[in-house]
């Protein structure tokens, strides 16, 4: 009789990281769930879960072809509490895709390299979802951060929405952020508004997170920032473009980091192969400096927001006062209390 449990011990987390690497997989340390599956006291299966990405699934050989993989995958959405629990993604090898489809996943793409799978039927719900911002027209897109929003953001925006009927503007809604979504929605709209033809719209989990995109499936030698690039690249292509009649695809201009010129030359190749032109704008200095959000992350972090003033739009910058403010009040507060229980104490 099997039985299933999550796996929190050294011990059970070291026999797991056996068992996934005995299975040609590789032991990632980020995630929220690790379970296991145990006959007769051994480990015979095992899975993870990241936010909505169903990982390191692996059952040992000899327990293959029964309900061990479904029995994982089950208690891992079982016990997801969080709002991530309307739909799960699993990247895999492409000879594993059947298996997860057999277990009522979707396969949305399929490279070489890797496929990923949708569990439910979020993709359609959320092009559905996306029907009021559709316009007819010549139309191109941008994805960016806004996190926070910057003058380079502005620039790229105002360049592309100047060489397109209606410029769609993608903010991921997933991934390792400074800012809520709620809030960098609301900054890239209100720093836009200017711009008739602009639609400010989240992506979904339709553009893929570099933090978060898995790795432990991959064959020594194979770079998993290609592959996410070109699995995005591919979702783009086939799904968000034809909804919202996107040609175009524009890109800032990277100056100072190779690894990322040699991202945007994969871009415009993968984008090719289905029509869509990728446009390189050059990228906006101030003064003998480069736009990076990096800068402006920084002086949030450092608390000296002056530094980021000549980076943002003046909407982004009455916010990262505002946020500074808040938290200076918020510690205020919280040494005053933590003063009056030092009183009461002595």
């Amino acid at each position: 009789m099997n039985s299933i449990f999550p796996l929190v011990s050294r011990a059970d987390v070291d026999a797991a990281r056996a068992l996934i690497t005995n299975e040609g997989l590789r032991f990632e340390d980020d995630y929220d769930e690790l379970v296991g599956v145990f006959n007769a006291g051994r480990l015979i299966g095992c899975g993870a879960r990241a936010g909505r990405v169903l990982k390191m699934l692996a059952v040992d050989t000899e327990h293959r072809g029964g309900n061990v993989l479904s029995d994982i995958i089950t208690e891992l959405m079982r016990r997801d509490r969080s709002v991530k629990a309307s739909g799960y993604f699993i990247f895999t090898k492409p000879c594993a895709i059947q298996s997860f489809e057999r277990l009522n996943f979707r396969l949305l793409v399929r490279l070489p390299g890797a496929g990923m799978l949708e569990y439910r039927n979020g993709l359609n719900q959320f092009l559905l979802k996306q029907a009021s911002a559709i316009r007819p027209g010549n139309n191109g897109a941008v994805v960016i951060s806004s996190d926070p929003f910057s003058k380079g953001h502005m620039h790229l925006i105002e360049t592309a929405a100047s060489e397109v009927d209606n410029l769609y503007v993608f903010v991921p809604s997933e991934g390792h952020f400074s800012l809520s979504l709620n809030h960098r929605l609301a900054l890239a709209r209100r720093c836009t508004s200017h711009l008739k033809n602009v639609i400010v719209v989240e992506s979904g989990p339709y553009v893929l997170d570099d933090e978060t995109f898995p790795g432990y499936f991959l064959r020594p030698g194979v770079s998993r920032d290609q592959l996410r690039l070109a699995m995005d690249m591919e979702l783009f292509a086939r799904y968000l473009a034809p909804l919202f009649h996107i040609t175009r695809r524009f890109v800032g201009s990277e100056p100072l980091d190779p690894v990322m010129r040699n991202h945007i030359r994969s871009m415009r190749s993968g984008l090719m192969e289905h029509g869509i032109r990728l446009v390189e704008i050059p990228r906006k200095k101030v003064g003998d400096l480069w736009i990076q959000a990096r800068h402006i992350r920084n002086a949030m972090g450092s608390g000296e927001i002056a530094k980021a003033r000549g980076l943002v739009p003046d909407v982004t910058y009455a916010y990262l006062k505002m946020l500074l403010q808040s938290a200076v009040s918020s510690e205020t507060v919280s040494a005053a209390r933590r003063g009056g229980m030092h009183a009461s104490n002595s």
